[in-house]
């Protein structure tokens, strides 16, 4: 059986239903989509990149995902 090695993870999660969990399990680099108000987020020691991407299709371009832009 052959495994594939993974670069990164990626988690996808609503900041207004589990954003608190953020704050317990920090990541390296952190992409947020849209405008959430995360003030309570401790973004210290975090690379914090805001994507404005008012579509699940922008943010699919966005990520590689998809290389249609529409």
């Amino acid at each position: 059986m052959k495994f594939t090695e993974r670069e990164f993870s990626l988690r996808i999660l609503s900041w207004f239903e589990h954003g608190h969990v953020l704050n317990n399990m920090k990541c390296d680099d952190l992409f947020v989509f849209g405008e959430p108000n995360c003030e309570d987020l401790d973004t210290e020691d975090v690379n914090v990149e805001r994507i404005e991407a008012p579509t699940i299709k922008e943010i699919k371009y966005v990520m590689g995902v998809s290389d249609v832009y529409e």
